[in-house]
């Protein structure tokens, strides 16, 4: 008998990207890569080309709604052209919120924008490593490019020495968030779900809270010894 799994298991489904041909799954992460980019460009307009119209604080909690409404979305869509559909109406509102959120942090002192030269980084080493792109590969070369950025910036003048090592930090985090989330995507995705994979390396931020349900109920429904 089977030992059951301490952890719930990554969620799978049948004929997804994962099990396709490594040029195929390339393709197709490099088109989630490059969007999610284009993505942060519209984030970053949001945050630093637009009025600040709303405080951080409601700014994070209707970022935090529009989350909750693609993770909605995709309860009611596992899969297919209307989950796409739908998070891509849903994604741009939830973008305007967040950006807004990365203005009111920023002002605050948070260094919010270490994640500018993280997700040029990111789409650098993917548009250049050609069949060779690796998630351990993206991570690794993604943070020193990142930290080498920062330094720039304090070099230049633009970034305090407190502002350089917290916004290391959070890079280093959402790098490593990114090529994780990244990596388990791709096994519960098929190769026509590129904006609903686009929209999950966003809604996946609310599994940090719901994991630890994931893991309650998975210890419920198994005995072990």
């Amino acid at each position: 008998m089977p030992i059951q799994p301490y952890f719930p298991e990554p969620i799978t489904v049948a004929g997804n990207i994962a099990e396709a041909k490594h040029r195929v799954r390339v393709r197709f992460v490099r088109s989630v890569v490059a969007w999610h980019f284009v993505s942060a460009v519209i984030t970053g307009s949001f945050a630093f080309l637009t009025p600040f119209a709303f405080g951080w604080g409601v700014s994070l909690l209707g970022a935090l709604g529009g989350l909750v409404a693609l993770t909605m979305v995709r309860r009611a869509f596992p899969e297919g052209r209307t989950d796409s559909i739908a998070s891509l109406v849903l994604l741009l509102p939830t973008l305007g919120f967040l950006g807004q959120a990365f203005h009111g942090l920023q002002s605050a002192g948070w260094p919010v924008i270490a994640l500018a030269p993280a997700s040029v980084s990111v789409a650098l080493y993917t548009l250049f490593c050609g069949n060779d792109f690796s998630y351990g590969g993206l991570f690794s070369l993604s943070v020193p490019a990142t930290w080498c950025a920062l330094a720039v910036g304090r070099g230049l003048g633009y970034l305090t020495s407190v502002e350089v090592l917290s916004g290391g930090v959070l890079a280093l985090f959402y790098l490593f968030y990114f090529s994780y989330d990244l990596s388990m995507l791709v096994k519960r995705r098929r190769g026509s779900e590129v904006p609903a994979a686009v929209a999950d390396l966003y809604r996946d931020l609310l599994n940090f809270a719901t994991y630890l349900i994931r893991v309650y109920l998975h210890w419920r429904k198994f005995r072990f010894i």
